[in-house]
This record gives structure tokens, sequence and C-alpha cells, in this order.
């Protein structure tokens, strides 16, 4: 490419001109084995020994997260765009469970909510307030439980989350 003014181009390359004098060989070439690059997919699948590593490797990444879903607690969720997650950890006879409120929406207001908490036999209430983010309590355990049981309450809706104890 050469240009001899600002905007005239001048090509040397032309396809066309070059296909016209091409052998019988070299279009019969052209024609049969003229492809597309492969997709991702189609190249991640193009022999059998990747293909079997390719669904593996699917099959191994959806099974992780099947499992993840199913064993993981349910520690958190939303009452009208405020998300709400609780952690627990079991220490001398008592756990000490911390309630946190983040906003899910940009405009969501701040709620009060009614809070009940157990671990097995004792339960305990509570109110985290529109002002507050964070709500700190100290049920007493004997042993150490497994889960810790919440109910959260509003106006707008009712939660039921449950916190591993670690």
């Amino acid at each position: 490419m050469e240009t001899r003014d600002k905007d005239q181009i001048i090509h040397y390359y032309n396809r066309e001109k070059r296909l016209e004098r091409a052998s019988a060989n070299a279009m019969f070439a052209i024609d049969r084995h003229h492809y597309r690059r492969p997709g991702i997919i189609k190249s991640l699948t193009a022999t059998r020994s990747l293909s079997f590593l390719f669904f593996s490797l699917l099959f191994m990444i959806v099974a992780a997260f099947l499992v993840n879903y199913i064993q993981g607690s349910r520690n958190s969720g939303t009452i009208d765009g405020n998300r709400f997650e609780v952690e627990a950890v079991w220490f001398e006879g008592y756990i000490y469970a911390t309630i946190v409120r983040s906003s899910v929406r940009r405009n969501a207001q701040p709620i009060g909510v009614d809070l009940l908490l157990s671990a097995g036999g004792d339960v305990q209430e509570g109110f985290l307030q529109a002002s507050d983010s964070e709500y700190r309590v100290r049920v007493p355990a004997d042993a150490k439980p497994a889960w810790l049981a919440v109910i959260m309450s509003s106006e707008s809706g009712r939660i039921e989350l449950a916190a591993k104890v670690r």
C-alpha cells in the first residue's frame, strides 16, 4: 500500500486478479479447503479425548456448584431491599451472633426488624433498629450446637435464616 496524496490510497494486492491467474489445482484447493475458523466449543471438542476432557470438566464444575448450594448454610436473606447476613461463633458456653444489614437496592430504606434467635432450647429475642447496620447478641449454650436459627420479621416480610456455628 502506498499513498501519493493524503486521500489517495493505492493497493497493489488484488485477490480477484490473483484468483483469475491461479491454476486448476489451486482453484480446487480453494474450493475444497476454504474454511472458517472453528468456534471455541468446536475446537475444545475436536477429538474424542478433547471432548471427554471438556465434558468431564463441565460436569465437575456443575457438581461443585450443586454441592456448594446443597450443603451451604442459608445464612443470608432479603426483606424489602435490605439484605441480612448472620454469622455465629461458639466460645466458652455462649454463641456470639452478628447480624449485618446491607442494602440490595440503591433506594432501599432501612427497616426495623424483630429477631428470634435459637440454638436448641433457649430462645432469645431482639430488635434491629432501622438506624443500625449491625446487631450483636450473646446466646447462652451449654454445648456447641451445629446451627443457630434466626427468624427475622418486619411489616414487609419474614425470613428464616440458619447460620453454621463455628
